[in-house]
């Protein structure tokens, strides 16, 4: 608001000043002021705020809100369509959208975890992923003629087939490029197909397609083959029996998907009713060595000397009276005895109890081995649960750092808005205060 106004304070450089609408205005002083002086008052001048900034920020803001809707919104937009599984001594899980892409890429042991750890593969086309694990792998020797076997197991999950035939041929033409350039020109590389209920079985325990299927074709062969020998040894150790890899898939061969889950719905059971088996084996070996005297002495002796006193000729039926009234009372005197467990009679006795050896496998071996391979599966799924945590760490930090800069570019451009408007509100003071000395002088020229 123009007009003039009441000085009320006086400062060094400055005036404090009412204003005809009752406000109070700092102005800069032009010398020679008083308290209760009239005073021309300058013409306010508030700079506009640019019409971009708001829409700028909220859209900074919206953006490091919208990072988990991104995520979901990409891996629907790009389903993974096949897998294809890696197993030298590292073993790996891969995963292609349609545009053969790679979406997934998971170690499934140990060994595995340093090659995925330091490489980009989200986005990344599926050839250039193969070509980087082929050439680290040929680097650290896995691919060197004593371990150079190699099986792909692919598995289709959408489409016709042909992503997954590209994938395999991408990743063995990759294999084999890098043996010859290691100079390993023995490289054998199987291929086989397999179905989407032995890779999430595979999963779950620990293990790769390919580790899967050959433990199920082994079964079904009846090889002496086990989850925990796959597991830890390179398949070509693992595969120790006649005709290794070759006796139980030829090279490229796409085996039937329903036989395939047969045997995993057998290999199922198996696991599932092996406790309860296992429950007996422990339960006999322990009763064969813990009661052998006891139930030898009640019922094998008892029933031996009838038969001899009968097979003699000219026995007396009396011998055979005290040993029939003397066998009842061991039994009697047993089953009596509160002190004698029930596992120490016989299997067909009358103290027998099936439900009483239900609990040893929890300190038997069985059950250790159920509680390590436990353990063991929750230690990996904890391992891949924090590398793709750290790997949505970096995501995010990547977005972070692109919302500040645009924050940081939006709040430059605000300066230089700030800084041409409050140049221009200068210049038009000073216009101003010229027009008004101009004013005032030209009475005094007069």
């Amino acid at each position: 608001m123009n007009g003039n106004g009441i000085v009320l304070e006086v400062k060094k450089g400055s005036v404090i000043v009412l204003a005809p609408d009752g406000s109070f205005r700092k102005i800069r002083s032009r010398g020679g002021e008083a308290v209760g002086q009239e005073v021309e008052l300058p013409p306010v001048v508030r700079p506009s705020r640019p019409r971009w900034l708001l829409p700028a920020a909220a859209g900074a803001l919206a953006l490091l809100l919208a990072i988990p809707v991104l995520y979901a919104g990409r891996a629907a937009a790009n389903p993974v369509v096949a897998y294809i599984s890696l197993d030298v001594n590292p073993s790996f899980e891969v995963g292609v959208d349609a545009d053969l892409k790679v979406r997934q890429l998971r170690a499934v042991n140990a060994d595995a975890v340093p090659f995925v750890a330091a490489l980009d593969y989200e986005g990344q086309p599926a050839s250039l992923v193969m070509e980087e694990l082929a050439e680290r792998l040929a680097e650290s020797d896995y691919l060197r003629e004593e371990t150079a076997e190699v099986l792909l197991a692919g598995v289709r999950l959408l489409g016709d087939g042909e992503e997954l035939a590209e994938l395999g041929a991408q990743a063995r033409r990759a294999l084999e490029e890098a043996a010859e350039h290691a100079g390993e020109d023995d490289l054998h590389v199987t291929e086989l197909r397999s179905t989407p209920e032995v890779r999430l079985e595979a999963e779950e325990l620990g293990l790769s397609i390919g580790q899967m299927t050959v433990y199920l074709l082994a079964l079904e062969k009846g090889y002496d083959v086990s989850l925990d020998r796959l597991r830890t040894q390179p398949l070509p150790v693992a595969a120790d029996w006649k005709g290794g890899l070759g006796a139980l898939v030829p090279n490229s061969a796409e085996l039937d998907e329903n036989k395939l889950d047969r045997l995993l719905e057998t290999a199922r059971s198996a696991r599932a009713s092996a406790p309860a088996s296992g429950t007996a084996k422990p339960a006999a070996e322990e009763s064969g060595k813990s009661t052998p005297k006891p139930s030898a002495q009640t019922t094998i002796k008892p029933n031996a000397k009838p038969s001899v006193a009968a097979s003699k000729p000219g026995s007396q039926p009396a011998a055979a009276a005290p040993v029939r009234t003397a066998s009842p009372k061991p039994s009697e005197k047993r089953q009596r005895d509160p002190a004698v467990r029930p596992s120490a009679t016989p299997s067909h006795g009358k103290g027998w109890r099936p439900a009483s050896s239900a609990k040893l496998p929890e300190s038997g071996p069985s059950g250790h081995r159920e509680h390590g391979r436990d353990s063991e599966r929750w230690k990996r799924e904890a391992e891949q649960a924090l590398r793709e945590l750290e790997r949505k760490k970096r995501a995010a930090e990547k977005f972070r750092s692109e919302a500040e800069q645009r924050i940081r570019e939006a709040a430059g451009k605000r300066k230089q808005e700030q800084d041409k408007w409050r140049k221009k509100a200068e210049a038009e003071w000073k216009k101003a205060e010229e027009r008004r000395h101009g004013g005032r002088e030209k009475p005094t020229d007069r």
